[in-house]
């Protein structure tokens, strides 16, 4: 954690002015998402280092505010997105039903099964193959 605390608000505003500012990107599509690097999200918060705790802050006043903040890379070539929470509303939401279903696939696949000898199972295929041998 920084010596000097972070203001919030203060630094989750100017990435929502960032968002509203018109720059580069597609005509039509200058404001909007973006992505901020470590380097330049240092700069905007006043550190020197970026601590877990204050970007989980950071990214909570965004959440609360409509906005989605996410961290994309690591090392050195990390990269901070912001996203408006809207775009986020479009995604397909998975249902009960759906989660349901693919963890009894899952309990089902990962039940060990009895290998059986090779061509063990052709041979109770064709029936030659009795019980008592099994």
């Amino acid at each position: 954690m920084s010596i000097f605390s972070v203001d919030i608000p203060t630094v989750g505003n100017a990435l929502i002015r960032i968002y509203k500012t018109p720059f580069s990107g597609k005509t039509g599509h200058e404001t909007g998402r973006f992505i901020i690097s470590h380097k330049n999200l240092k700069r905007l918060m006043g550190v020197k280092e970026l601590d877990d705790r204050e970007l989980n802050d950071l990214r909570k006043w965004l959440f609360q505010n409509g906005y989605v903040f996410a961290k994309l890379w690591q090392g050195e070539n990390e990269f901070f997105s912001v996203v408006k929470m809207p775009l986020q509303r479009r995604y397909r939401q998975a249902s009960r039903e759906l989660v349901l279903a693919i963890l009894e696939d899952q309990t089902e696949s990962s039940q060990p099964q009895r290998e059986e000898p090779e061509g063990e199972s052709q041979m109770k295929a064709q029936g030659s193959l009795d019980e008592d041998d099994e």
